[in-house]
């Protein structure tokens, strides 16, 4: 077995590049003619030197069968089928069909449509769709001549035709049976130069062998060699093992993040129907720690931490899109650009595990908690915000195929390169990044604010602590008691329904039902104006264990 000559690959591998580039090109012309060209174009394909003659198949491994024909018999294959009498086939992509154009220099030769016509009487038995594929491809070579022709990939052509044509010498096989009725054995350089009409064709079947789908074989003997090409082998194509494909985190980790969005929503709902029912008598600054507290007390902090984590996730995460280009004929990844409305959004969602940051700090932070934990969280959006749009997660591929033999005839496992479309690096530091911006605003609260007090005498033990260090109670204190409005109650974990004096509080932190008197002297003064400015705390709940 012979292994592909490494001029051979990189030719295939520039090749495929010009190709792909030029295929991808939006023209009406290189549109319309793409148009007419089939996907898939299937020919069998004989050398000039055997017209004339019956054929007997071309599998060197057999012995040549009684039936003749003037088709190309089937070169040898795996499946090693003798006494068959099989058709050899090709059916080359639009793609390889122009990379066989250029390889065989029909662009800087500057053929016509009549060696179009010559070409195709190589083919034996679909003459209209080899013209329809070469009339269809060859102007758009023609239209992108200076893309197509250059001094380097002249020079890959000659190097990789010395290479098969001169020193492996490989050939196509066929028996023939000559006039006197014996069988002769006839073999015909791949890139023969006598064969100028069939240099083309010759081109499809090393572009196959650099494919995997034709092998190239070198047989021994006692008075000389021969190298030949296989039949084409089909490529088997088996559904995906959903066992080995690594899904069930990503589903746990989604379905996770959709009963956080909907317990949320849930409460979101709940405070809409409280700001309505007390007709907007509550702290609206509350409300915009809605995220902070209400994930803490009613989601927890083991799936707010994951939720974060998840964001950072996909923050390190490029985006790739599998698309079809506007002809229809390839098929490649595109990068599409994030809009900076979703990207400010999206970037938005490292607070999540800032909140974690503040909340499981906050014994050490103490007074500082509130001052510097809201200044902390934003700081690290804005900061996300700019790093994602100055300088955005881009993939990566690296293509360094490597195979093994697990058994010998049977498997052979390759790896043919890694695609990376997440950074671990980024995810680092993005955690780097909150835990540095909440450090960062604790010190200089510190630094700026050295006596800072704590903002509540008292402690009340319905309070959550996110609460108590986020919640607003400048407004929300009279007599030394301090109240909380039963939206922000809501957010708190309180749900509290009033039947006269009586306040019926359940609380879902402890899971205990309350019931609060809001008859006594301190709590009804308010209703009969003893001090007006304070009259909307009779709607409240008084935190006075």
């Amino acid at each position: 077995r012979i292994p592909c000559p490494a001029s051979l690959k990189v030719l295939h591998q520039q090749l495929t590049l010009t190709v792909t580039r030029l295929l991808l090109i939006e023209n009406i012309v290189t549109a319309t003619n793409l148009t007419k060209v089939p996907r898939t174009t299937r020919l069998t394909l004989q050398p000039q030197a055997w017209d004339g003659f019956r054929t007997a198949g071309g599998n060197i491994f057999c012995e040549p069968p009684t039936q003749t024909a003037y088709d190309v018999g089937e070169f040898f294959t795996v499946a090693g089928v003798c006494g068959l009498p099989i058709l050899n086939v090709i059916a080359p992509v639009v793609e390889n069909i122009a990379k066989a154009m250029v390889a065989a220099r029909w662009v800087d030769k500057g053929y016509t449509d009549a060696n179009i016509v010559a070409t195709c009487q190589r083919e034996n038995r679909n003459k209209p769709s080899c013209l329809l594929a070469l009339r269809g491809l060859y102007p758009m070579l023609q239209l992108y001549q200076v893309s197509v022709v250059s001094d380097g990939m002249l020079d890959l052509i000659e190097a990789a035709k010395r290479d098969v044509r001169d020193k492996l010498q490989v050939a196509v096989i066929q028996t023939l049976l000559n006039s006197n009725n014996t069988m002769a054995l006839s073999r015909v350089n791949i890139l023969d130069s006598v064969e100028a009409n069939y240099e083309l064709w010759g081109w499809l079947y090393l572009l196959d062998w650099v494919d995997g789908k034709r092998e190239v074989i070198q047989l021994e003997g006692e008075i000389g060699s021969i190298t030949t090409i296989s039949g084409s082998l089909a490529f088997q194509t088996t559904p995906t093992n959903t066992l080995e494909v690594p899904l069930n985190v990503a589903y746990y980790i989604r379905t996770a993040i959709q009963y956080v969005t909907i317990v949320l929503l849930l409460v979101a709902c709940i405070v809409v129907c409280y700001i309505v029912i007390m007709r907007g008598y509550i702290e609206f600054w509350n409300m915009i720690e809605f995220n902070r507290v209400a994930g803490m007390v009613w989601i927890g902090r083991p799936l707010v931490f994951l939720r974060g984590i998840t964001a950072i996730c996909l923050l390190s995460t490029s985006k790739l899109d599998m698309v079809l280009s506007s002809n229809s004929v390839v098929t490649h990844m595109v990068s599409p650009p994030r809009f900076w409305v979703t990207t400010f959004m999206s970037c938005g969602e490292m607070a999540w595990l800032v909140y974690i940051i503040n909340d499981v700090f906050s014994p050490l932070t103490k007074q500082f908690t509130y001052s510097y934990s809201y200044k902390s969280s934003n700081l690290v959006w804005l900061t996300t915000f700019v790093w994602s749009m100055v300088s955005p997660p881009e993939h990566s591929i690296t293509i360094n195929r490597e195979c093994s033999i697990d058994v010998v005839d049977f498997q052979l496992v390759c790896r043919s390169g890694v695609l990376e479309i997440g950074s671990v690096t980024r995810f680092g530091c993005l955690i780097g990044l909150a835990f540095g911006g909440c450090l960062l605003c604790y010190v200089l609260e510190r630094v700026m604010y050295p006596r800072l007090q704590f903002r509540l005498s008292t402690h009340s033990l319905m309070l959550h602590a996110t609460a108590r260090n986020n919640f607003e109670f400048d407004r929300w204190t009279h007599r030394h008691v301090n109240y909380l409005d039963k939206a922000s109650a809501v957010l708190n974990g309180l749900l509290s329904v009033q039947v006269g004096h009586i306040i019926c509080i359940f609380d879902v932190k402890t899971w205990r039902l309350y019931d609060v008197d809001v008859s006594i002297d301190y709590h009804n003064a308010l209703k009969y104006q003893e001090d007006a400015h304070h009259w909307y705390l009779h709607r409240a709940i008084p935190l006075a264990e």
